[in-house]
C-alpha cells in the first residue's frame, strides 16, 4: 500500500478513535488497547447485542446491532443448560453479558445479570435518542451490587431509536410486567418491590417521575445529567436522591438542587462525573459509578432519616 495512503488512514483511525474510545482504534489498527472488552450481550430468548468497550461510552453512543444466536436449532434442554449457566459469572472477571429478554407484547428489554446472591434490581433509563446499554460501560459495577434491567422509551426516534412520552403510568407497568417476565425466563430473584432508577438526561426527568408518583417502589434515585433540576415538590418521600452531571456538562443548578434538598433536611447528595460530557460516563466511569451506587445502596430506609452533607468533588 502506498505510504501517504496508509499515514491517510492512519490519521482516519486516530480521528474515529476520538469518536469512539479505544475498543473503535482497536478495529482498525489490531494493536494499542489493552482495555478489556466488558461483553456481548446475548440471550436464549433473544438477539446478540455488542456493549460499550470504554468507559468513556455515551449514552447517545453506536446504535445496537442484532445478529442471530449461534445455538438457535440447539435443544430445549441444552438451551435452558446453557441459560442458567451463564445468567450470573460468579466473578467479574469472566465475561458480563447483558441478555435481552422478550416481553409479551411490549418492548423487549437489556438484562445484566447481578452477582450471585444480589437482591438489588436497577432500573435503566436512557436518555433522549439514547442508547440502552450504555450502562455496559460500568458493567462490573452494577454486576457486583445488583441486576440491571434497562428499557427503551416508549416513542420512535429517527434511525431506529427510541425516547420517553410523559406516561409514568404506562412506564411503571411496564417496569413490573418486565421484572416478571426477566425473573421467569432467567430463573433470578431479586427484589421487585424496591427498585433503584437510574436515569440519564430524559431518562432522569422519568427517574423523578417515578419516584416521586410511586416512592414505594422507587424508594431510590440515581439522575444522571437531567435536562432541569428535580422540582422542589418532586420526590418528597424518597429515601436517597442523588444527582450527577459530567464536569464539561451544566452542572451548577444540578449540585444546587442537591444542596437545597439536603438544607430541607432531605438525603440528597450530589457527584461529579470526571472529564464527562453531556450523555458520557467518562473515563472514571468504574471508580465514579462505584461511588455512586454505594451510596444510593448505603443509604438508610425511610424508617432511618438522616441528613447528608453536600459531597462534590
Amino acid at each position: 500500500m502506498d505510504s501517504g495512503v496508509l499515514g491517510s488512514r492512519l490519521l482516519e483511525a486516530i480521528a474515529s478513535s476520538a469518536r469512539l474510545g479505544c475498543a473503535g482504534l482497536a478495529v482498525v489498527l489490531s494493536a494499542g488497547c489493552t482495555e478489556p472488552p466488558l461483553t456481548r450481550a446475548s440471550s436464549p430468548a433473544s438477539s446478540v447485542h455488542p456493549a460499550p468497550t470504554s468507559g468513556a461510552a455515551k449514552d447517545t453512543g453506536p446504535e445496537v446491532v442484532a445478529e442471530a444466536p449461534a445455538a438457535a436449532k440447539a435443544s430445549a434442554a441444552d438451551a435452558s443448560a446453557a441459560a442458567s449457566s451463564s445468567t450470573a459469572p460468579s466473578t467479574p472477571e469472566e465475561k458480563l453479558e447483558a441478555k435481552t429478554v422478550k416481553v409479551p407484547r411490549d418492548k423487549h428489554v437489556f438484562v445484566l445479570p447481578g452477582a450471585p446472591g444480589t437482591k438489588q434490581v436497577f432500573i435503566y433509563l436512557h436518555g433522549r435518542c439514547g442508547d440502552p446499554l450504555a450502562f455496559m460501560s460500568w458493567a462490573t459495577v452494577a454486576w457486583k451490587h445488583g441486576t440491571t434491567v434497562s428499557f427503551e422509551g416508549d416513542e420512535k426516534c429517527d434511525g431506529g431509536r427510541t425516547k420517553w412520552s410523559a406516561d409514568t403510568v404506562s412506564l411503571d407497568k411496564r417496569i413490573t410486567k418486565a421484572l416478571d417476565t426477566v425473573q421467569h425466563e432467567l430463573g433470578l430473584t431479586f427484589d421487585a418491590d424496591r427498585r433503584l432508577v437510574i436515569g440519564y438526561s430524559a431518562g432522569a426527568i422519568r427517574g423523578e417521575a417515578l419516584a416521586t408518583r410511586y416512592s414505594e417502589r422507587y424508594p431510590r434515585v440515581v439522575l444522571i445529567g437531567g435536562p432541569r433540576a428535580p422540582r422542589p415538590e418532586s420526590m418528597r418521600h424518597t429515601e436517597a436522591i442523588l444527582l450527577m452531571a459530567g464536569q464539561l456538562d451544566v452542572r451548577k443548578p444540578l449540585s444546587d438542587a442537591a444542596d437545597d434538598m439536603v438544607k430541607a433536611g432531605r438525603h440528597a447528595r450530589f457527584i461529579m462525573i470526571p472529564h464527562a460530557r453531556h450523555g458520557e460516563y467518562g473515563p472514571e466511569a468504574i471508580d465514579t459509578m462505584e461511588e455512586a451506587l454505594s451510596w444510593a445502596l448505603d443509604s438508610p430506609r425511610a424508617d432511618e432519616p438522616t441528613k447528608t452533607a453536600h459531597a462534590s468533588p
